[in-house]
């Protein structure tokens, strides 16, 4: 495994800000930020804020400014430098170095001609239309919401905070872009024998492919280290998706008996003390381990108490987002997303006039 000390300031500087986002709204945070006042004057015309530096808000935030340079466009990043998760599983393997996934912010803001703002997001008022961060607040007429995940752990240990802080710690997910990525590629390469359990999260989740991919990576890296070990992929669902095809011939071409796949395996129990994984296709025991919990939208849509919620009136988990385009049912001025490909659908609310002046 190749990682020089320049790949650890970089991960480092990536991931060290990633605790710091509160779960839930802090007013007290905002009433505090609010008293250190705006770090902008009040928008003159239509000032698009995006909030969240990942592949959904970079490419909202270039081509906004794109389709309109009328548009003042704000980008706010909690992170000081992008770090790819997409091809990140070919890092994992050696097979790209840390530079081909990891790029300034400044470049790109100052190539299409948006602001880019480094800061925390401690609370959003939508009411008011304004982004509480570390650094101040910021006024806004639309707000584009990119938020990424957040790892639900209370649908394994319910309540046991302190147990999922030891799944957390001891077997990383490499979902969000940072040093849990360089956990996990350190455990991939110094491990021994035994078996590797990946777990495939239940219902939506960010990157489909992505459990399939890893396990083919790691895969590769132990035939290539002749590691006497097995990669066991635990999956919810009742085969390969997306891409099942590919990935069987994958598996059964380059890795046989390497990666067993196990299909209708849903969780009912992990204990990442014991090791042990009960699930409705049998309890797997494992030497080590990538334990993806369920996923959830990320903290910002918590924030702005945007998250729906179930005919029982329980949070869902994820968007309450509106049939048409991609406001949220929050209202018109709040723009959510997570693929690149539905951000034509912010210049189709341009062209029908909804951010023209």
């Amino acid at each position: 495994m190749s990682v020089s000390r320049r790949d650890l300031f970089k991960l480092a500087g990536v991931g060290a800000l990633v605790s710091a986002l509160p779960s839930k709204p802090s007013f007290a945070a905002a009433e505090k930020v609010g008293k250190m006042g705006a770090m902008l004057p009040p928008p003159k015309g239509n000032r698009v804020v995006v909030c969240g530096g990942g592949w959904a808000g970079l490419t909202a935030a270039k081509y906004l400014k794109k389709e309109d340079p009328n548009i003042e466009v704000v980008l706010i990043e909690k992170r000081p430098n992008f770090l790819s998760c997409p091809i990140s599983n070919l890092w994992l393997a050696d097979l790209v170095s840390l530079d081909f996934l990891s790029h300034d912010y400044y470049q790109p803001a100052a190539k299409y001609g948006y602001k880019f703002i480094n800061a925390t997001v401690l609370g959003i008022e939508r009411d008011k239309k304004r982004v509480y961060t570390n650094k101040g607040y910021i006024e806004y007429n639309y707000l584009v919401l990119a938020p990424g995940i957040r790892y639900n752990y209370s649908a394994w240990f319910k309540d046991d905070k302190q147990m999922a802080e030891y799944a957390r710690v001891h077997y990383p997910l490499a979902f969000i872009p940072g040093s849990e990525n360089l956990a996990l590629k350190r455990k991939v390469w110094e491990f021994e024998e035994g078996d590797f359990v990946i777990t495939v999260p239940p219902g939506a989740y960010r990157c489909p492919p992505a459990p399939y991919e890893r396990a083919a990576m790691i895969a590769y890296v132990f035939k290539k280290n002749k590691v006497k070990g097995r990669v066991i992929i635990l999956d919810p669902k009742g085969d390969i998706a997306p891409k099942g095809p590919g990935f069987r011939a994958a598996y059964e071409q380059l890795y046989l008996g390497i990666i067993e796949y196990v299909p209708n395996a849903v969780i009912k129990e992990v204990d990442p003390v014991k090791k042990i994984i009960k699930t409705t296709a049998g309890d797997f025991k494992f030497t080590d381990a990538n334990l993806v919990p369920p996923h959830q939208a990320g903290d910002l849509v918590w924030m702005a108490d945007l998250i729906a919620k179930d005919k029982e009136g329980k949070p869902t988990g994820w968007v309450d987002q509106g049939p048409s385009y991609l406001p949220s049912k929050g209202g018109p001025a709040c723009i959510l997303g997570g693929r690149r490909h539905q951000w034509r659908s912010l210049s189709q609310e341009r062209t029908h006039g909804k951010f023209s002046g």
